[in-house]
């Protein structure tokens, strides 16, 4: 049985695989410094949470 549906105009399901997004900060003047990693531990960030 493949399950499709569309919300908001965005088809997802059996045909339509979610992919996912994530975002490194980079930036010193986040509002939130917890999430500012430096650009030399990137590839390492990406890895553990990849």
């Amino acid at each position: 049985m493949v399950v499709d549906t569309e919300i908001c105009g965005i088809k997802i399901g059996d045909q339509y695989p979610a992919h996912v997004m994530g975002i490194i900060n980079f930036s010193p003047e986040s509002f939130y410094g917890d999430s500012v990693v430096s650009p030399d531990s990137a590839l390492e960030t990406a890895q553990k949470n990849g």
